[in-house]
């Protein structure tokens, strides 16, 4: 279910807050970057935060008062849906944080650049390649193991 965001426009593109994460907060150049960058942090604080409320908001006036009150003008609105968070990525970022090797080293023994090592790590990005996983897991000993499971389907009314 999406968050409620309400945002308004800066002088070099744009500002919003989640008001029922109060720590979720975001910026971007234009609007697109600002729905993108919103989505990423909601998805982290639900990650980190897994007991956060659920979304109850779904306009600026479903929300109380105190949340509207340093606006000097009626703040424009977002439902934001958080974005898919990549489990091989945080997988890659707890064996490289576990590892005694720094991360310039272990990119080294990889045979990959400290960016894409870092690119790796990061919960959403999706372009992890198998040799790039089997590279990683033979400088770090261990193997990378792939399994399928059934997706969930919403239940559907046949009635």
């Amino acid at each position: 279910m999406p968050y409620l965001a309400l945002y308004t426009p800066t002088t070099t593109g744009f500002a919003a807050v989640v008001p029922e994460l109060d720590t979720v907060l975001a910026t971007g150049t234009t609007l697109g970057d600002l729905v993108t960058n919103l989505s990423q942090a909601v998805a982290l604080h639900l990650h980190e935060d897994p007991g956060s409320p659920a979304p109850k908001a779904r306009t600026a006036a479903d929300l109380p008062a105190s949340a509207l009150a340093p606006y000097d003008a009626p703040p424009l609105e977002l439902l934001i849906t958080p974005a898919p968070i990549n489990p091989v990525s945080l997988e890659i970022e707890r064996l490289v944080e576990a590892s005694p090797l720094s991360l310039r080293n272990l990119a080294k023994e990889v045979g990959t650049s400290h960016s894409a090592l870092i690119r790796m790590m990061n919960p959403f990005y999706w372009g992890h390649s198998l040799s790039s996983l089997r590279q990683l897991g033979v400088a770090l000993d261990v193997e990378p193991v792939l399994s399928f499971r059934p997706v969930a389907l919403p239940a559907t009314n046949t009635a």
